[in-house]
């Protein structure tokens, strides 16, 4: 099942959020959406399709809404205890053959961001698992690496290192 598949199951299951879908300039997490100039062609956000829940209104999309967030932290970190939920979460899902993204948690501080990567680190199909202050950042494929993943994974590696 692919991540967008099985996090759209997830999120049917957790149900409506409580409050309005935020932008992601709210939480800084923007920064990790590359713009579609530094991706190679035929690299593009997926588009939503009909498995996806009514209220994820767009790929990629950032929310402090508690029952997205955990919804989603549940999916990607897989039953893995977090001493903290996230409080603001980024998706952003690539199709190109395979599948890909980049997730971004934003945690109320630096020490569960680290124990959140380190809870991460048993997750499958994570590549890049990093963190910067409260963020934590990961880059995933679901194939084989390619010119999309690469460019992926480069933008997501310059904004952790401040560039």
């Amino acid at each position: 099942m692919s991540r967008l598949l099985f996090l759209a199951v997830l999120l049917l299951l957790a149900g409506p959020p409580q409050t309005a879908t935020a932008q992601a300039t709210e939480h800084g997490l923007e920064a990790f959406i590359p713009d579609s100039t530094a991706l190679p062609e035929g690299c593009a956000p997926r588009p939503l399709d009909d498995s996806a829940p009514p209220y994820l209104t767009s790929n990629p999309m950032a929310s402090d809404d508690s029952t997205f967030v955990q919804a989603v932290a549940r999916g990607v970190f897989r039953g893995d205890t977090l001493e903290a939920d996230p409080e603001a979460t980024l998706i952003a899902v690539y199709q190109t053959d395979d599948e890909m993204g980049v997730f971004a948690f934003r945690f109320a501080d630096d020490a569960l961001a680290q124990q959140a990567r380190d809870a991460a680190r048993t997750s499958g199909g994570v590549q890049i698992l990093q963190t910067r202050g409260p963020v934590l950042v990961m880059v995933w494929r679901e194939g084989p690496e390619d010119a999309c993943y690469t460019a992926l994974e480069k933008h997501v590696t310059s904004v952790l290192a401040g560039e």
